[in-house]
C-alpha cells in the first residue's frame, strides 16, 4: 500500500465497506422485490 501515499488502509476499508454492503443489500433487495 506504499503507492497510496497519504491514504491509510483504515480509510480504504472504512470507505469501501459501506459501498460493498450497500451493493450486496441493493442486489438482494432488488431481487427479492422484483422476483416476487
Amino acid at each position: 500500500m506504499a503507492m497510496f501515499s497519504g491514504i491509510t488502509v483504515t480509510d480504504i476499508v472504512s470507505s469501501a465497506f459501506p459501498l460493498i454492503l450497500g451493493y450486496f443489500f441493493g442486489q438482494a433487495g432488488g431481487r427479492s422485490a422484483g422476483g416476487s
